[in-house]
């Protein structure tokens, strides 16, 4: 194996391997010490929790010294601390030999050929963190595609989408085609399923815009309430099975049922009693569907 290919200043790639590699034993040394501040200082790009892939070894470092120090897996970086244990008064850094693999996710596989693709590969895991949280934002809305739905990329190339995972397999595919900034289209007609069961088919990106208003309308009418359920709470499934939810994100437990029960298109009910909490703090239990109605009438 050549030993020297493309090289890259250690203090970026130690960032990389402490996030895999967290009880290697520190080595006493003002450098490294520097390393460290520069992981965890004032570099808002590499944020704790935006690492997305891992190194394939073994990989090959070298030294200021000239020699080279193969790493079979990540307990090996003891070897490079070690080397400077030895070598007090080197303070100049060592550097990884290029190319490198990475697995993204434990998934994809991805040959790494300089310092600037390494980079640009930490910069999409921070990147595809803000998206998720941006996916997670939109997905609050009142209804949900209905799979599989087709998009078509920038480069003209259409992929299928047979379930909500598969929407990873459009970021992959902008990892992979990095000088694309447009975005995709999904391909028209689709259908979408509210929350109450209901499916409508979306002709064009305009009926799209306007069922997505007609969430915020929605939301907004849900902000008129002046309480809140105190979870558990129990709903009574149209089988007359209960799902007892703890907190907000059981809810996915009843989407789970209807998926699981299509031909199903009855509401699920509120069990009671249950309590709700006002917005001055005060608490009151309710008995019926009754009671509901008239406390969400008291709100207006």
């Amino acid at each position: 194996m050549r030993l020297k290919f493309f090289l890259i200043p250690f203090s970026i790639l130690t960032l990389f391997m402490s996030c895999q590699k967290e009880d290697v034993p520190r080595i006493e040394n003002s450098m490294l010490d520097s390393f460290e501040a520069f992981i965890v200082g004032d570099e808002g790009e590499y944020e704790e929790g935006t690492v997305c892939f891992e190194f394939v070894f073994p990989i090959i470092v070298s030294m200021p010294d000239g020699s080279a120090i193969q790493l079979d897996s990540a307990d090996d970086w003891n070897s490079v601390r070690q080397w400077y244990q030895a070598h007090q008064d080197i303070r100049k850094d060592p550097v990884l030999n290029f190319p490198v693999d990475i697995i993204f996710k434990g998934i994809r596989t991805v040959t790494i050929h300089d310092e600037k693709e390494l980079k640009d590969a930490r910069r999409a895991c921070k990147d595809e963190k803000e998206d998720d949280r941006k996916e997670e934002i939109d997905r609050k809305g009142c209804f949900d595609l209905v799979f599989p739905i087709e998009v078509k990329m920038p480069d003209g190339s259409i992929l299928e989408l047979v379930d909500a995972k598969d929407w990873q397999v459009v970021k992959e595919w902008y990892k992979l085609h990095p000088d694309f900034k447009e975005k995709f289209e999904i391909i028209y007609p689709v259908d979408i399923m509210y929350e109450d069961r209901q499916v409508k088919t979306i002709e064009n990106e305009e009926e799209m815009i306007e069922a997505k208003k007609g969430c915020k309308k929605e939301e907004e009418r849900d902000k008129e309430n002046c309480f809140e359920l105190l979870y558990p709470v129990n709903m009574v499934m149209p089988d007359g099975s209960v799902i007892s939810m703890e907190n907000e994100k059981d809810w996915d437990e009843i989407k789970q049922w209807y998926e699981n029960h299509p031909d199903s298109n009855e509401k699920p009910k509120l069990g009671y009693p249950v309590d709700i909490i006002f917005e001055d703090g005060n608490t009151q239990t309710l008995v019926t569907q009754q009671e509901m109605e008239v406390v969400k009438r008291n709100c207006d």
